[in-house]
């Protein structure tokens, strides 16, 4: 046979070849597209295993022998080809039917295989809960952080700052005031030189808190201006006495107890009381307690638990230059710039009827990941590895 009968021979195992091979990549295709197992792309892995091959199966040329060795290669061309082609083929078929048993077993497998959506934890136990009020104020934000935080005992790991950071600068504002209203017990000693008893407390409160040298003296004076500035505001009152500062208590929601410590229960010269909370946020409001998922259940909660009759529930902003009273009265100017709210009975039975819901949602173990205000929400937790709410709900179609 000549060379030119040999290579058009060759010319037609070669497009039979590529028939071939155009077939079998158009069933994996396929086959792919169905079971939705694999990238069809990964059919092309095999293809740089063909330099491999090329130099395995190129025969050596010496130089000594040059001329043979060449002789032998170009005579014998169609052979080379032809072993070169059925070597590729083997390995291409190789990888084709792997990728197509791969395929059917996943496609078969998948049809015995249940899918669902673990929404739920076993429930819990009547008794007391870890963790305190904040427990319904993760239930309200997201179940999952309640169950992770209340349960799991999850915590994000700190980060270290430099100065004081706000858990901190919270507390040194508490005991600051639980040291002035201690001293001062009502509105009465507001009429009277308070620099002394001002100063005692900020001295207490630093001292808590272990802080020492110029770092001490700088938070005394600070504290200090913050505790005038408040007195201010509290001038402005109608006669009160202080009926409970710190006081611990047990909350009991939906068979679970909660512990909990209200900052300040006032008594007004009617006998009526007033539950107060010291806060620092510039982002405050006593729309936080609208429900059914408030931002924040603490004062409600502390409200409908209360054996006093309230006649008002408010925060006490202590923010410097924005110092006031922010929540809901009974009656009008009961307090300074806190809202009138007419139907009383109302607002406290929705509290209790939203903590109800929280608490026995929380009981019965509801722990989807369900942020309140999608991603919004997400930015003030730490626990995203651990819920993988980013896939679930996309960044990008959040800020949207």
């Amino acid at each position: 046979m000549t060379f030119e009968e040999q290579y058009a021979a060759y010319r037609r195992k070669k497009r039979w070849y590529a028939g071939l091979f155009c077939a079998l990549f158009a069933l994996c295709l396929a086959v792919s597209w169905i079971t939705a197992k694999f990238d069809p792309l990964t059919l092309l892995a095999g293809l740089p295993r063909t330099t491999e091959f090329l130099v395995k199966l190129v025969p050596p040329i010496g130089l000594s022998t040059f001329g043979a060795d060449l002789r032998e290669w170009y005579w014998d061309g169609a052979k080379w080809m032809e072993s070169l082609l059925s070597t590729l083929l083997m390995a291409y078929l190789a990888t084709v039917l792997g990728t197509l048993l791969g395929g059917f077993l996943s496609f078969f497998a998948a049809r015995n295989l249940e899918s669902f959506e673990d929404r739920k934890a076993p429930p819990v136990a009547p008794g007391k809960v870890r963790g305190g009020t904040r427990v319904l104020a993760d239930q309200a934000a997201c179940p999952f952080r309640a169950f992770a935080r209340g349960r799991l005992s999850a915590e994000p790991l700190e980060e270290p700052e430099s100065g004081l950071d706000a858990r901190d600068r919270g507390k040194l504002l508490h005991a600051l005031m639980r040291e002035v209203w201690t001293r001062l017990r009502g509105s009465e000693a507001l009429k009277k030189d308070l620099n002394a008893a001002i100063a005692q407390s900020a001295e207490i409160a630093v001292k808590e808190l272990e802080l020492e040298g110029r770092f001490a003296e700088l938070e005394r004076e600070r504290l200090a201006k913050i505790a005038r500035e408040w007195l201010d505001v509290e001038r402005r009152r109608a006669p009160f006495s202080v009926h409970a500062i710190e006081q611990k208590r047990d909350i009991k929601v939906a068979g679970l107890q909660f512990e909990s410590r209200i900052d300040r229960v006032d008594e007004l010269s009617d006998g009526g009381h007033v539950l107060i909370d010291y806060k620092s946020s510039r982002m405050l409001t006593p729309k936080q307690w609208d429900g059914p998922r408030p931002d924040d259940p603490q004062l409600p909660l502390y409200a409908v638990a209360a054996p006093e009759e309230l006649a008002a529930v408010v925060f006490a902003r202590m923010r410097p230059g924005e110092m006031r009273f922010m929540g809901y009265s009974r009656a009008d100017k009961l307090l300074p710039q806190v809202q009138l709210y007419r139907d009383w009975q109302k607002l406290l039975d929705t509290w209790k009827r939203d903590a109800d819901a929280l608490g026995a949602a929380f009981a019965a173990g509801d722990a989807p990941v369900d942020p309140k205000e999608g991603l919004k929400t997400c930015r003030r937790c730490e626990l995203h590895t651990l819920c993988r709410v980013y896939e679930k709900i996309s960044p990008v179609g959040d800020e949207a």
